[in-house]
Parts: C-alpha cells; sequence; structure tokens
C-alpha cells in the first residue's frame, strides 16, 4: 500500500468518524423522565381508587391543601435550617443552643410527616368499601415511594 492510498483511507476513516461526532450533538438527547411525576402519581391514586366524579373533586382539594401546607413548612424549615448555619459564620457560634434550634427542625419534619397522613386519611374518609380494599394497596405504594432509597438525591460535588 503506498503512501497516497494510506492517506486517502485515513481521511475518509477521519471524516466518518467527524460525522459520526456531529450527529451525536446535534441530536436530540433522550430526556428521562421524572422519577415520580405529582400528577401522575395523583392519577395513579385515582385511577387505582377508581374514584367517582365527586370524589375526584374532594380528592383535589385535600391535594391542594396538602401541597400548600406542605410548601408553607418547607418554607420555614429551610429558613430555621439557614439560621442554624448561619451561626457558623459568626464568632459568637459557642454560646447559642444548637439543640433548641434541632428540635424546632425536627419538629417542622414531624409536620411534615403528620401532615401527609391526615392528607391520606381525608382521602381514605371519602372512600367507598370496595374502594378502601384498593387504599391498603395504595398506601403500601405511598409509603415504598416516600421510605425508597432510591430518590434523585445526588451528594454534593466533592470539587467545591
Amino acid at each position: 500500500m503506498n503512501k497516497n492510498t494510506m492517506f486517502k483511507v485515513g481521511f475518509i476513516i477521519m471524516i466518518l468518524l467527524n460525522a459520526v461526532l456531529i450527529f451525536l450533538l446535534i441530536k436530540p438527547h433522550l430526556q428521562h423522565p421524572p422519577q415520580q411525576a405529582r400528577g401522575s402519581f395523583k392519577d395513579k391514586i385515582s385511577n387505582t381508587l377508581m374514584l367517582d366524579e365527586q370524589q375526584q373533586d374532594r380528592f383535589e382539594e385535600f391535594a391542594k391543601e396538602h401541597h400548600q401546607t406542605m410548601m408553607k413548612i418547607d418554607k420555614e424549615q429551610k429558613e430555621l435550617v439557614r439560621t442554624y448555619f448561619n451561626f457558623l459564620k459568626s464568632e459568637g457560634a459557642q454560646v447559642w443552643n444548637q439543640g433548641e434550634l434541632m428540635k424546632q427542625i425536627q419538629q417542622f419534619e414531624s409536620k411534615k410527616i403528620e401532615a401527609t397522613f391526615q392528607h391520606f386519611q381525608d382521602l381514605k374518609g371519602i372512600c367507598s368499601k370496595d374502594q378502601l380494599l384498593l387504599f391498603d394497596d395504595i398506601i403500601d405504594e405511598i409509603t415504598g415511594v416516600m421510605l425508597s432509597d432510591k430518590k434523585n438525591n445526588r451528594p454534593p460535588p466533592r470539587d467545591f
């Protein structure tokens, strides 16, 4: 094989590789669906329990109230956590009562659990006897999702 032929083959291979690279950069990337979208979970509960229109309306009200409650609790808890860590910035970090602030933060976690329990207790209250037979499966699935270690919680980046 002479040098001209080798250069031609190499040139063609480089063009093909560049074409593949350009194709991979231009094509739309596959979007991974979120692990558990709220709307789809709500729909799944509604469909599994076979809620009628009136029950569906009530369930929507419960879900909206629950969401608002959770947002309020989250906001208040974040402020406490921010305050907790801001004490590291001050020189008087040794004199503040770390335990008391941590108890308050834990109380917000407790409020979240209680609010979620009440939300599903309200849902259970509108179910018929036939739907209650399916309700246990829903609760098993909900607790499985809530307590799962497979959540999308990634550790912080190491290069900071």
